[in-house]
């Protein structure tokens, strides 16, 4: 069973959670709060995702990342590229800019086709190859398109 963290608000990661739920793709998530990160950081996660910016206890974030193997980052997020490097993980980002990794090249109400701009090495070694997909929106997703692209990214890796 593969452990997946996740920094987001509540209702983000309540989105994201039930998105992959619906998957059934044996993985454990776990919400990471910055005011109790600092009680999670020696779990060992296989991916983090970070879906929003921290503003304190990074240096508890930087210690869960020694031990991560994938880094899920919506790179829209005006942080702090510093706090990431010196760490080996496989970084995937997400977002609406043309560098990100997983970018969306159209949303509607009803469906979002995500674009793959790069290679994605999944969790069995199995290359996620750059395409199209086209992803049916569910009405209470539609309105924040990062976290379909986080449920995307996470669903390719597992």
């Amino acid at each position: 069973m593969s452990f997946v963290g996740i920094l987001a608000e509540n209702k983000d990661y309540e989105l994201i959670k039930n998105m992959i739920g619906k998957r059934k793709l044996g993985i454990d998530l776990l919400q990471i709060k910055e005011k109790s990160i600092e009680n999670i950081k020696n779990i060992k996660f296989d991916t983090i995702v970070i879906n929003k910016e921290m503003e304190k206890n990074k240096k508890y974030l930087k210690k869960i990342l020694e031990n991560t193997q994938y880094l899920v980052i919506n790179s829209d997020l005006d942080l702090n590229q510093e706090d990431y490097q010196n760490v080996k993980l496989q970084i995937i980002t997400y977002g609406f800019n043309s560098k990100a990794t997983i970018t969306a090249s159209s949303v509607t109400d009803n469906n979002m086709i995500i674009c793959v701009q790069r290679n994605i090495k999944g969790i069995n070694k199995k290359d996620i190859e750059q395409q199209e997909y086209n992803i049916k929106l569910e009405q209470k997703n539609n309105k924040n398109p990062y976290n379909t692209m986080a449920y995307f990214a996470i669903s390719q890796i597992y």
